[in-house]
């Protein structure tokens, strides 16, 4: 098991920061932080759980990884269903 973070939703956010950035206006978190210290804005995103069950939904699907690779490095019983 491991998580992933669709590199889409990454880009997105970024994008729409840097639009916001170059027009002068603050890029808006997704959920508010509250600190007592100047810290920059967050933008936090939910990590999706990977599994052998949805592998080939999830990292596969996504181009951040191919099956032959993940076929190579785990023995048969392992494989993505």
């Amino acid at each position: 098991m491991t998580v992933y973070k669709p590199l889409s939703s990454q880009a997105k956010l970024a994008a729409e920061a840097a639009v916001a950035s170059a027009k002068g206006e603050a890029a808006k978190p997704l959920l508010p932080c509250r600190s007592e210290q100047n810290h920059p804005r967050q933008f936090l995103l939910n990590p999706v759980v990977v599994t052998k069950d949805n592998v080939k939904q999830t990292v596969i699907k996504d181009g951040f990884q191919n099956l032959e690779t993940i076929q190579k490095s785990l023995p048969k019983e392992k494989w993505p269903h």
